[in-house]
């Protein structure tokens, strides 16, 4: 510790280390209280997607029911026979088909109340109603009731989908930490930089530009680019050329 304390030999490079390590402490205490003011300040985060796709008995997770037209009925027998009073859906799960139940008897239900219609009791089964209401969202009603049945069994497909993970991605939301703490934020910013220059920068800046810059003037100079002793020697080529002019 008292070894690497001794670098600091000057009092300038003493303040600024000191500016290095209040400014460093005010940039964590700012990203802490932020992190604290709300569950949305994150640093970083992970959001998993999930999606429907077919799934065998086996899978352990969420499993429904999902209908769909085949590709190969709406290419012929749905093309030919109906082309413009079939409405193609999108797959349609067994908890669509359900909300959609609750929806119509909801509609019907205050309909009754603010007086349109008259009460009519439903003596449709509860079967019946779940079938009224898939044909619904496949876009069967629009056909005629006699065929309904048909093209239900020719070109609708049933499968089982279960609900998975599909991809995940990454997040932060640190660009509202500037806007938020922009006082600290900034404060810290500028005493870690100067501190950090004031302490350790020259050195750290000379061998940075040595290991860049130094080594392409090098190579420009004598072709060899990546020995310590291409440094050396470009110097002694330039002091070489200095000592004939």
């Amino acid at each position: 510790m008292m070894k690497a304390l001794k670098r600091f030999d000057t009092p300038i490079k003493r303040l600024s280390f000191i500016g290095l390590v209040v400014g460093v402490a005010t940039l964590v205490v700012s990203l802490t209280v932020w992190t604290k003011e709300s569950r949305r300040h994150k640093v970083y985060y992970t959001q998993a997607h999930y999606s429907w796709v077919p799934v065998d008995l086996s899978y352990k997770g969420k499993v429904e029911r999902s209908w769909t037209w085949s590709r190969e009925c709406r290419r012929s027998y749905g093309a030919a026979r109906q082309p413009r009073t079939i409405v193609y859906r999108a797959p349609v799960r067994e908890s669509d088909v359900r909300r959609n139940m609750n929806s119509i008897s909801n509609m019907g239900a205050h309909l009754l109340v603010l007086g349109v219609g008259k009460p009519k009791k439903d003596a449709r089964t509860d079967q019946e109603k779940f079938r009224d209401s898939l044909y619904s969202k496949l876009g069967l009603t629009t056909l005629p009731a006699d065929e309904r049945d048909v093209v239900f069994e020719k070109c609708i497909v049933e499968e089982n989908v279960g609900h998975k993970k599909t991809k995940t991605t990454h997040h932060s939301n640190l660009g509202s930490w500037l806007s938020d703490h922009p006082v600290p934020f900034w404060l810290g910013m500028v005493l870690s930089i100067v501190g950090f220059m004031g302490s350790y920068g020259n050195r750290t800046t000379f061998n940075l530009f040595q290991g860049t810059v130094g080594r392409l003037l090098s190579w420009v100079r004598t072709g060899d680019w990546c020995s310590k002793d291409s440094l050396d020697k470009g110097r002694k080529h330039d002091n070489d050329e200095s000592t004939s002019e």
